[in-house]
């Protein structure tokens, strides 16, 4: 029979293996030693199944408190302010978490330390906590060796600098190296050779820089002698305070027209942010401190030569000039008439004129209208030989520069011409007694002003001239002798007399 310490023992061993085997399906770490030099830099690669609101820690050398039921260590990084990370550590640890793209519940707990110090040996574990779920990692062992040659920076501890300052850094190493610190991304016509001197127990190369504006955000680096180890480097990022520079207008659209939104955007580089103020053809229009100049509805007078102004309390900068030319349908189109005064058998000429347009109007995009029928086709002129009636009427063009089509007003044109065709009407047999009344009619324009008639009894050669001159002609009762040819002719200021055919009346 089987003693009740050793199946007891048995039970522990099992759950442990039990509680591995989960901890392993849930945390995995790839490696579990791991060696580096003072002064690099590790990545510990860790990946766990994620859960929504987890505790996330990673500890150095965690021991487990039975007395608050928890593991203490020195915490090397913590998302929960009741854990928070230690100082040591603030700012040389990134946690590089995030979710895998597979679309799994697999997320990243990778790990990784700058700067390794000799206190940073020992082990690292990950835990994490979801309510009564607690698991904590297999250990990573990580021994750190001493780097005599490692480097340290000394430069002045200011926020900024002033376009002109003269900068000086050192980078040392101990003097146990037998060569000195060495700087990278230095080359600059402003930066002088490194020097190189003996201070005391150290090695130290000397950096002297005159900052330009083109040194903001320049980063200087140093490594040991002879490393190719960017951990390893010790690195400074500048930034310089200067007047604008590369002061620029870009516009939200090359082809603006009428009615549209166009807004004109100012850059330039400066430190401190510029503010900016905005001018067309030389004057002011926009003086508030953004980048942006909108012009809603734009309009054909907001063309023009826009430039903008760029200033800090360091200075100020122009921006080249930038021209803004705003399409626009034609306007004020007219069908200009040559002569304005049309005598029949004139020449006459009609052209459609616009006042501005903008594109031009092609030649060929024009449209004349009699009336309202197309006349001659797409042409900006017209040309009638010889005008006749027939071309009394009105006239229209229409214009098109690709934006969109305008019509003029209508213009009449109006043909003269001396009465032609002038005849009488009236009743050619009337009773003795009776009213004889006859109307003297022609076509011209103006209409005719001036009426003659003439009278030939029967038997006689020759007409004698009425001394009626209207254009009606009445007897209010006719005689015998009033029998006869009846004629009449009309005028107007044109000028030359119609007369009519002769007219029969018969007197019973």
């Amino acid at each position: 029979m089987c003693p009740v310490w050793k199946l007891l023992l048995l039970l522990v061993i099992l759950s442990l293996n039990s509680s591995l085997t989960t901890t392993e399906k849930l945390i995995t770490i790839t490696e579990k030693t791991a060696t580096r030099e003072e002064g690099s830099c590790i990545t510990i690669n860790c990946t766990y199944k994620a859960q929504e609101d987890m505790q996330l820690l990673w500890f150095k050398d965690p021991q487990w408190n039975e007395t608050v039921n928890k593991f203490n260590g020195i915490i090397v990084y913590s998302n929960t302010k009741d854990r928070p990370q230690s100082p040591q550590y603030s700012s040389r640890v990134e946690y590089q978490g995030g979710y895998e793209r597979n679309g799994s519940q697999s997320a990243s707990c990778t790990l990784r330390i700058k700067d390794l110090q000799m206190s940073d040996s020992g082990t690292y574990s990950f835990r994490f906590i979801k309510g009564e779920n607690k698991y904590m990692s297999k250990p990573l062992h990580l021994t750190i060796n001493p780097n005599p040659c490692k480097v340290h920076l000394q430069y002045p501890q200011k926020d900024t600098f002033i376009e002109s300052d003269t900068v000086t850094l050192q980078c040392s190493t101990s003097a146990q190296c037998q060569s000195y610190p060495e700087w990278q991304s230095y080359s600059s016509a402003n930066v002088s050779e490194p020097t190189r001197e003996d201070e005391g127990q150290d090695k130290v190369s000397e950096l002297q820089l005159k900052v330009t504006w083109m040194d903001d955000g320049r980063t200087l680096s140093c490594r040991p002698p002879g490393s190719t180890d960017d951990c390893q480097a010790r690195k400074v990022t500048l930034a310089v305070e200067y007047a604008p520079r590369e002061t620029k207008i870009m516009v939200s659209s090359e082809d603006v027209k009428e009615g549209e939104t166009v807004t004109l955007y100012c850059s330039s580089k400066a430190r401190p942010n510029a503010s900016y103020m905005w001018y067309k053809d030389g004057k002011n229009v926009f003086s508030q401190s953004t980048e942006n100049y909108i012009l809603n509805d734009v309009k054909p007078e907001d063309s023009g030569e826009y430039r903008c102004q760029a200033s800090n309390h360091h200075g100020k900068k122009d921006s080249t000039v930038r021209m803004l030319n705003v399409k626009y349908a034609p306007k004020g189109a007219q069908v200009k008439v040559e002569p304005s005064d049309v005598n029949k058998g004139d020449e006459v000429r009609l052209t459609c004129l616009v006042q501005k347009s903008n594109p031009e109007v092609p030649q060929n995009s024009y449209r004349c209208y009699k009336d309202h029928s197309e006349f001659q086709g797409h042409r900006k002129e017209l040309h009638i030989p010889s005008a006749t009636p027939n071309h009394t009427e009105w006239y229209h063009c229409q214009a098109n520069n690709g934006i969109r089509s305008t019509d003029s007003s209508s213009t009449e044109i109006s043909v003269k011409y001396a009465p032609e065709g002038t005849s009488i009407q009236g009743s050619s047999e009337i009773k003795l007694g009776s009213a004889l009344h006859l109307r003297c009619f022609s076509n011209a324009s103006p209409e005719a002003d001036r009426y003659s008639w003439y009278y030939k009894s029967e038997g006689k050669l020759e007409y004698v001239v009425l001394s009626h001159t209207t254009q009606e002609f009445r007897i209010e009762k006719v005689a015998v002798q009033d029998s006869g040819w009846y004629m009449c002719s009309s005028s107007n200021v044109i000028g030359a007399e119609s007369f009519s055919t002769a007219f029969r009346v018969d007197v019973h």
